[in-house]
């Protein structure tokens, strides 16, 4: 027996307001971890331990070099000069691609599909 529209849309509000509590308090969370982090990071550092270890987990510090840009058109202006367009990950803008096949543009080795969302307005 097939649920009404009525029973359908009551239980996908609800996941959705699930969802959302569950994401507040996984971002108050994910704050307070990323704080006692910075606080374990310096602590160890005062002492000049890289790594601890409890009864529940081994801690390490870890140092890894990571790119940020400072100026897009120097960058930019490297990639064309260099052919380097694999030092940029591989997602397209669907913005701006969106905006070039609504003009009619074909971009080659690209194809538009259509995704299918709900949208939703709390009351």
């Amino acid at each position: 027996m097939s649920k009404s529209l009525k029973e359908l849309s009551a239980r996908f509000a609800e996941l959705k307001h699930k969802i959302t509590d569950l994401n507040r308090e996984l971002k108050a969370v994910t704050q307070e971890k990323e704080e006692y982090e910075n606080r374990l990071i310096g602590a160890m550092e005062a002492v000049g331990f890289d790594s601890v270890r409890t009864k529940d987990m081994s801690i390490s510090i870890q140092k890894a070099s990571v790119p940020t840009v400072v100026d897009w058109d120097e960058v930019y202006k490297y990639i064309i000069e260099n052919n380097a367009c694999h030092i940029l990950q591989r997602r397209p803008s669907t913005s701006v691609c969106r905006e070039l096949f609504e003009m009619g543009e074909n971009i080659p080795g690209m194809e538009e599909f259509e995704k299918v969302t709900l949208l939703t307005k709390s009351r």
